[in-house]
């Protein structure tokens, strides 16, 4: 009888095992199986059809630091480091589009890109001096891209940056009942790195050719507006709001 239950006994402890066996096994297999479904969903970057993954980028590239806008560091890799290594040639002719996986995106100009960078966590771009609204998550793509551009005091800038910098101190002016919201041409060349704007006067041009040359205290006073890239001078003749501005020189 002892040898009766031994034997049973024997044959139950082997049942448990291999089932515990069997098990095992199909844990062990479902981890394989996360595993290559992380492979297979490596983030793709793409700049002008040339693709890089996301892992090999921040292998390859050497890491840099900068101190966004808002004053905090961030740490990636150089934006123009990764677009000098694409297809792209000759990129300081362009400005570029990063783009984010859910279709949110901005234009930046090639300076841009050498000072701006690409953090690891959550595939962020950041630059020193561009908004929040430029440190973009989830970027899938950098491209060349074709744009209106504004050169002020020999600084090239994107001409919708100028709203989105500013976009907190936007003015308003009202003349003859109509109200003009926008930037202050002197706040834009401050950014743009002029020192002392007093001791300078300053010659606008439109697309056209048409230019105009005014004061520090024209530029205090005017205000820059989206629609029609016009300056507006509320103790000016209309023939100095100059239209389609390309370039705001210091003379």
């Amino acid at each position: 009888m002892r040898e009766w239950k031994f034997g049973w006994m024997t044959i139950l402890l082997t049942l448990v095992l291999a089932v515990s066996i069997m098990f095992t096994g199909c844990t062990g297999s479902d981890d394989d199986d996360d595993d290559d479904e992380e492979h297979d969903d490596d983030v793709i970057i793409s700049i002008d059809g040339y693709e890089y993954n996301l892992s090999d980028m921040f292998d390859t590239f050497t890491k840099v630091t900068i101190t966004g806008s808002d004053q905090t560091e961030y740490t990636g890799i150089s934006l123009s480091d990764v677009v000098n290594s694409s297809n792209v040639a000759g990129p300081e002719q362009y400005q570029f589009m990063i783009s984010a996986n859910d279709g949110y995106a901005k234009n930046v100009t090639w300076a841009d890109m050498l000072r701006g960078v690409m953090v690891e966590d959550g595939t962020m771009t950041a630059f020193p001096d561009l908004p929040g609204k430029y440190r973009i998550r989830d970027v899938v793509s950098m491209n060349p891209a074709d744009v209106e551009t504004l050169v002020v005091n020999g600084r090239l800038y994107v001409a919708k940056q100028p709203f989105d910098i500013f976009a907190f101190e936007l003015v308003e002016e009202t003349v003859d009942n109509d109200t003009y919201e926008g930037v202050r041409p002197s706040d834009l060349l401050n950014h743009s790195g002029l020192l002392n704007g007093s001791a300078n006067d300053f010659t606008i041009y439109g697309s056209d050719g048409y230019n105009k040359t005014v004061n520090w205290t024209m530029m205090m006073d005017g205000v820059l507006v989206e629609a029609d890239m016009q300056i507006v001078f509320p103790e000016l003749a209309t023939s100095f709001w100059v239209s389609d501005i390309v370039t705001i020189e210091v003379i």
